[in-house]
Formats: structure tokens, sequence, C-alpha cells
């Protein structure tokens, strides 16, 4: 007999007598596995076992069946591998079946499968099959959810999706990354007939086509879907996004990485529910769509990479609930201060994460850029803004990724940014910033690991027996002045457990190398007055084998013999140096 734990009932569990063939199917869908992370190692067999307490069983705690197995890998590398014994199929009360991420070795999802018909979930994302998916599946008419997601290179596919009709009570559909190309012309008709489904993904499923629903009797049944995921898939019809622009309960939409061009829709509803839009990757060439600042609810945005051209309608700076907003690689043009001049005050709360790179955006950035609460990431680069830094960006304490490079900024580095304790990244690259760079402006900086400030006329002073807060992994100061006295700054040694790509060319340093400089992946010192014999230019350090490495040392006084180079090095100038004898071998 088997003791039941109730997964439906909160009552105190009873002891039941459970049908023996329930205890003898668990037995041998164990039997038929091989386990190597023991999930299974409570499914004992010995004696009066309650098997109802195994690991992954839940039982009904009024009538003891089993109702429910949760058997999804539980680490990154193993899971259960074998087969599905069909012994399943003596489970006749089970609702609940969930083996993702596992390896099992079947080539098709077993066809029995679609005889568990009291079936209300099953999940076999992940989970090592391939080939044709079973049509009986479509015999489980009380699934409300159904996950059959392929993360491997679409080994998943069907030959139509007409066996879905059967299962009319759906709500929560995912066949990402299946190949769905064989049923391209009737996808779309197969999911309008579904009365419940409020989540479906498609994403990578090889659709392209969409024929107009026009003249389905059930076209307006669809506006019940509130999660839809279509992207990575190459639509470009004009009447798929103009079905989809009319669910009026849509809470969450991903169309990026298609062939949609033109503009984007309007949203003939009155009522928009949008928290979150991704268009990114497409060749939208509108304007900003007036109706997003209607949205109230966004919470994330993102229309990078597309063709939009205009101004960012200051409007979308009324948002209270948006915390991401993503509109890098398009055309937009206008002042900053013009968009971001005047932001609500909900917004400066509520926004996270700020990205406008790669866009035709000018003017000076104004003081309430330091006046964020929330603001993790601000990516401003490769625009052509003006004026100085403000000072107030080191109010921003959640700060953790800066990146103001490739525009026309002027003026100091201030000082404040040095107070920004949670920044990891800080890229103020291809500016006019000048002035003089002291260990102040990376007082609390101890998390970070990347300096990009290259092309700048800054001075950095610093005293001889400086210790920095921080281990970078990545420096670049190119054109900086750091000559001080006649060696490599003292600072930089502390650097070199963590250190794997370094800039410091033009920026007049002098003396000999360090050894360990010889192991970085990405080394260049050009331009300089550095001396001294190279015995031999390395791989890169452990972490980094297999990497290309990069060596430009032109322009110094080195001298000696030429380096033996390492296997990994694909760039390699040692010109205008002061290097005598023979070729050797490895160059």
């Amino acid at each position: 007999m088997c003791s039941s734990k109730s997964a439906e009932s909160a009552s105190e569990p009873t002891s039941i007598t459970l049908p023996k063939a329930e205890k003898q199917a668990l037995v041998s869908f164990k039997q038929s596995l091989k386990d190597p992370s023991n999930l299974l190692s409570s499914w004992n067999n010995n004696g009066d076992v309650n098997c109802c307490k195994w690991k992954g069983v839940f039982c009904n705690n009024l009538t003891g069946h089993v109702i429910e197995l949760h058997l999804q890998r539980q680490d990154m590398f193993q899971g259960l591998h074998g087969k599905i014994n069909p012994s399943l199929l003596n489970l006749k009360y089970l609702k609940y079946l969930d083996l993702s991420q596992n390896r099992l070795d079947e080539t098709m999802i077993p066809s029995f499968i679609g005889s568990l018909t009291s079936l209300e979930y099953l999940n076999l994302s992940n989970a090592g099959f391939y080939g044709m998916i079973p049509h009986n599946i479509g015999n489980l008419s009380n699934l409300h959810t159904l996950v059959l997601e392929d993360s491997n290179s679409q080994s998943l596919n069907v030959d139509s999706l007409e066996w879905l009709s059967g299962l009319s009570k759906l709500e929560h559909l995912n066949m990402n990354h299946v190949n769905l190309s064989k049923a391209a012309n009737n996808w779309a008709h197969v999911i309008n007939k579904f009365p419940s489904l409020v989540e479906l993904h498609f994403r990578s499923c090889s659709l392209n086509n969409f024929r107009a629903l026009e003249n389905d009797v059930n076209y307006n049944i669809t506006s019940v879907v509130a999660i839809l995921d279509l992207s990575g898939n190459t639509f470009n019809s004009f009447a798929i996004l103009r079905w989809i622009f009319q669910f009026s309960n849509l809470i969450f939409l991903d169309l990026n990485d298609n062939s949609f061009e033109g503009p984007i829709p309007s949203i003939t509803n009155t009522s928009c529910k949008l928290q979150h839009i991704d268009l990114s990757l497409n060749y939208f060439n509108s304007t900003i769509p007036d109706w997003l600042h209607t949205c109230k609810n966004l919470e994330f945005v993102d229309f990078s990479s597309n063709e939009l051209s205009g101004k960012i309608p200051k409007e979308v700076t009324n948002l209270c609930k948006l915390r991401s907003l993503h509109l890098p690689y398009n055309d937009l043009v206008g002042g900053i201060s013009d968009s971001f001049g005047n932001m609500s005050d909900c917004f400066l709360v509520a926004l996270e994460s700020l990205n406008l790179w790669v866009n035709q955006l000018s003017g000076h950035l104004t003081h309430q850029f330091g006046e964020f609460k929330s603001l993790r990431i601000l990516d401003l680069h490769r625009n052509s803004l003006t004026g100085v830094i403000p000072n107030n960006l080191g109010n921003l304490s959640s700060l953790e990724y800066l990146n103001l490079g490739s525009n026309k900024l002027t003026g100091n580095l201030p000082e404040s940014l040095g107070q920004l304790f949670n920044l990891k990244q800080l890229y103020v690259y291809d500016n006019m910033l000048e002035g003089v760079v002291t260990e102040t402006h990376f007082a609390h900086l101890s998390d970070l690991t990347e300096l990009y400030a290259s092309r700048n006329q800054l001075t950095l002073k610093a005293s001889p027996n400086w210790i920095p807060p921080f281990k970078l992994r990545r420096l670049q100061l190119r054109l900086w002045n750091l000559s001080s006295g006649s060696h490599i700054l003292s600072w930089i040694e502390t650097q070199k457990n963590s250190m794997n790509d370094l800039d410091l060319s033009s920026t007049g340093i002098s003396g000999n190398v360090p050894s360990w400089f010889w192991n970085i992946r990405f080394l260049n010192i050009s331009h300089n007055q550095l001396h001294g014999k190279i015995p031999v230019i390395s791989d890169p350090k452990d972490g980094f084998s297999g990497c290309e490495k990069l060596v430009y040392l032109s322009s110094n006084k080195f001298s000696g013999s030429l380096p033996i180079v390492g296997n990994t090095v694909t760039e390699l100038d040692l010109s205008n140096n002061l290097f005598s004898g023979d070729v050797p071998f490895s160059l």
C-alpha cells in the first residue's frame, strides 16, 4: 500500500490502500532509467513504503492515487537517461507530468503519451526527443498546458498542427524552436480555434506565411491571448500585424528578429494592457507610435535595431511603470533634453535601463539624468551629445553600467563618478574630455571591471603607492597622459591577476615591461618609450585558452632577438623598434 500526500487537498494525509498497479508502475518507470543525479533515490521498493513521499511524486489526499510527477532535471549537467516505460499508463489519474530538461534516449515522443487522457499539464521540453511529434497528443482533451519546447536546433518537427484541434481546453502552448515550417500555411487558423488560449510561444519555428483570417468563423476568439511570442521567425506580412494588434488582452508581445517592414501598426482597441513589447531586429521605418505612451502599464519596451526616425516623444517619460526602454540602432534625432528634460517623478523612480545608443541624438545631458532612483544601465554611446557630463551622475547609486562613449562631450570627468559603488563598467572613450583624473575619481569603485576611456585628453595623477579598490579585466586609456617618472605606473601591477585586455598606447610611459604583460590576450602598448628584451609572447593565461591573441608593440625601443610567439597570436605588430638577429621559427 501507499500512504497519500495530496497536491489537491490540505487535509492531513491518511493511509489508503493504493492499487498495486500504480506502485508497480513507478517501480517499472525507475527501472527503465539511469539516474546519475539520484533524483529517484527515495523511490525505495522495500516493505510497506510510503511511496507518496517519494521525491517528485504527489498523490490525492482523499483517494491516494498518484496525480502528479515532477521529474524535471535538477542540476546543470545530469538528468534522467533511458526510455519512458509505458507502465505510466497504469497511473490512470495522472494529471501533471514534467520530464523536462532530461536526456531521454528516445527517437520520437512515445505515442503512448497520447493515452494519458487525464493529463492537464504536460512538459516534455528539452528532454532529448527528436523527430515528428505524434498526432495522438491531440487526444489529451483535458490539457490546459502543453510545453514541447526544443532548444536543440529544431530536432522536433510537425507535418501539420491539425491535431492540436482536440485540445479544446488549452490555455498555455509552448513549441519554441520546434520546426513548424510544414504547418506554415494554417497555423493561425488552428490557433484561432482555441477559446481559452492565453499564452502562445512559437519562437524560432521557421514560420513565414500568414493567411488572413477575416473569413474564419472563430476570428475574434484569439482576443483572449495575453502572452504572444512569435520572435525569431521570418514574418513580413502586414496582415499578421493587423491581426495581432487587434488582440485586446495582450500584456506580453515579442515579435523580435523577424522581417517586418513599414510602419509600426496602430493599436485598434481602446484599452492598451501591454506590459512588455519587443519589436527589435526588424525593419520598421516609422516614427515611434503615439499609442505607446497611452499604454500606462508598460514595463518593458524594445524597438532596437530598426529604421525608426523622428524624435523620441517626451510623453514616454510619463510612463510610471516603465523599467526598461531600448531604442538603439535606429535613426532617431533631436535634442536629448527635448525628450528627457522634463521627466515625471514616477518615471525617474521606476526606470532601471535606458539604452539609446547608435542614434543621432544631440544636445546636452540635463541634470535630471542624475535624478534616477533605480537606474542600473545608462547607454548613450555613438550619438552626437555635447556639453559636460552632469556632476550629479554620481548620485545614481544603483548604476552598474555607464556608456557615454563616441559622443562630443567636453569638460572634466566628474569626480562624483567615484561614488558609484555599484558600477561595474564605465565607458567614456572617443570624446573631448580634458583635465586631471585623480584617485578620487575611483574612490569607491570596488566593483569596476572595465574602464574604456581612450581618445580623450586626460591626465592621470595618482600617488606612487596608490592601490586601486578595483580589479580590472579590461583597461583602455589610449592617448591619456600617464607619464609619471620613468616607469609604467606601479598601480598597474595590482591588476596583474585579473587583466586580459590592456591598451596604454600613446600615453608617454617608459621603462621595462612587466613580464605578466605577455600573458594578456589583447595588448596595445605601442607609441611609447618602452625598452628591453621580449623573450616570449605566450598564449593567453588560464581562462582564455583558445582565444585569439592580439599584440601591438610598434614605435618603442624594444631590442634584442625577435620573440618566440605562441600559437594563438593572430595579430602582431613589432615595427619601428630595435630588434636584431634571425627570425624565429615560431614566426
